[in-house]
């Protein structure tokens, strides 16, 4: 197997190619979780590994609770399947408690301030009610408690999200609001720790292979203790191959790698570009300078052909028409623009816009 190869079996294994999932709902829990500081951009990652999940499609699934978000792994947000949040962050809880720590002693969140914070929350929220982080912020100061600090405010919530207690709401406006996690999932799942642990790695291999351990641990945010545990407990349902020295886990894709190009504008943070603590076989660091000011292309959309990152893009949707401002590293073939083209029709049919334009190909 050569880097080409790990490039298409990644693509074909999280749903990018080959099979897609059925649903929103499907595609979340085969990939495990999605990250999602960036809502609207996560819920169209999720779609594009759909067989087509429109843009209302899949905010009906956000706001019935079939796929939530919340602060996991890392820590940082992501969706998840409702029936998976709670052993999930039972798994994960300690090392996002470790990670946000420093900023606890930092605001003087101390425990009996975190814990009188929840009780606060709670209130607020029993019986089904939903609120937006300022709504919550209005309820807190009431209280007497100090959240003129922005930050401040994200962390209480982020522990509230953290400790269970709260998760995503449906939308108010363009407004995320909060709800209690055991009205939202009350048929989410618990799993003893060696349980979770192996359902974990087994679903990140899967649809994330080919993988190493480093990549998991990235992802996950797992100790590397606990990610070779889990692995162990799992490995037999994997293929492993080494390359330069290095260990890849995967399952060989089960349907056909398309001969032919294939585009994708992917938004940032996608799980194909962020989930992998090595991501230089996907990006030539000679294109740093054709990114945004922050030179990074994890926070730029992108588009991928075959694999790898060959320029990136920016939308704009009017009523009737959705433009794709698109700055490419090099010339397309005729065949890679045909490819691109057909990428464009799927992103507008997404918005249900049957006028789209490409500007810059």
């Amino acid at each position: 197997m050569q880097i080409a190869d790990i490039l298409k079996y990644r693509m074909v294994n999280q749903r990018l190619e080959g099979a897609t999932a059925a649903s929103a709902l499907e595609a979340v829990r085969w990939l495990g979780a999605v990250q999602a500081q960036d809502l609207g951009s996560a819920l169209w990652a999720v779609s594009q590994r759909t067989e087509q999940v429109s843009v209302a499609d899949i905010e009906a699934a956000f706001a019935r609770g079939d796929i939530l978000r919340t602060h996991v792994m890392r820590p940082t947000w992501h969706l998840l399947a409702a029936e998976d949040i709670r052993w999930m962050l039972d798994l994960t809880r300690d090392r996002l408690l470790q990670a946000t720590a420093y900023y606890y002693r930092m605001y003087e969140l101390t425990a009996p301030e975190l814990a009188r914070t929840a009780d606060i929350i709670q209130q607020a929220l029993e019986g089904g009610k939903y609120l937006t982080r300022n709504q919550l912020a209005t309820k807190l100061t009431e209280k007497r408690i100090a959240v003129q600090d922005g930050v401040r405010l994200a962390h209480i919530v982020a522990h509230a999200e953290t400790a269970g207690l709260v998760c995503s709401g449906p939308m108010q406006g363009n407004q995320q609001t909060y709800g209690l996690l055991t009205e939202r999932a009350p048929h989410a799942k618990t799993l003893g720790r060696d349980t979770a642990l192996a359902t974990l790695t087994e679903r990140y291999f899967a649809s994330h292979g080919p993988a190493t351990i480093d990549d998991y641990v990235w992802w996950s945010g797992l100790t590397k203790t606990d990610a070779q545990r889990g692995l162990q407990s799992i490995k037999h349902k994997f293929v492993h191959e080494k390359i330069a020295g290095t260990s890849y886990w995967f399952v060989p894709p089960l349907t056909n790698i398309p001969a032919k190009p294939q585009a994708h504008f992917l938004p940032n943070y996608d799980e194909y570009i962020v989930a992998y603590a090595d991501r230089s076989e996907i990006f030539n660091p000679e294109h740093t300078h054709m990114l945004d000011s922050r030179q990074n292309f994890v926070f730029n959309n992108v588009l991928v052909l075959d694999g790898v990152i060959a320029g990136t893009w920016k939308k704009r949707l009017t009523k009737t028409e959705l433009i794709i401002e698109l700055v490419v590293f090099h010339a397309l073939s005729s065949g890679q623009q045909e490819a691109v083209h057909a990428a464009a029709r799927k992103y507008a049919a997404y918005f249900n816009q049957t006028s789209w334009r490409i500007l810059g190909l």
